[in-house]
């Protein structure tokens, strides 16, 4: 799986995690990466793993996923017919529109 972005808080960092089986298939010079070998960003990649509090993440998505949900099917219960369904989990979203809808 490959992770990028969150990880260093906005920071250019990328990163590759493997089983140890799957791994073991890299070699040094056999992969590489747009955002490797920068120490600014490692070193940002590292201070946020180490002082981001283990599942905070997850526990702050979910109640903000869930208030988004709830906004957003508010949000569908004042425009009936433009908006015909929401759903989702945690932060990740998905609305689905009338193909056509008057104008707002």
């Amino acid at each position: 799986m490959t992770v990028a972005k969150a990880l260093a808080n906005g920071i250019p960092i990328g990163a590759a995690l493997a089983t140890e089986d799957v791994a073991s298939a890299f070699s040094p010079g056999t992969h590489g990466s747009t955002f490797g070998g920068n120490p600014f960003a490692t070193a940002v990649g590292l201070t946020v793993l180490t002082t981001m509090p283990r599942g905070a993440a997850a526990r702050a998505g979910g109640e903000d996923g869930k208030l988004m949900l709830e906004r957003l099917e508010a949000l569908r219960g004042r425009h009936a017919g433009k908006i015909k369904a929401v759903r989702g989990k945690g932060c990740l979203a998905g609305v689905d529109l009338a193909r056509r809808w008057p104008t707002w």
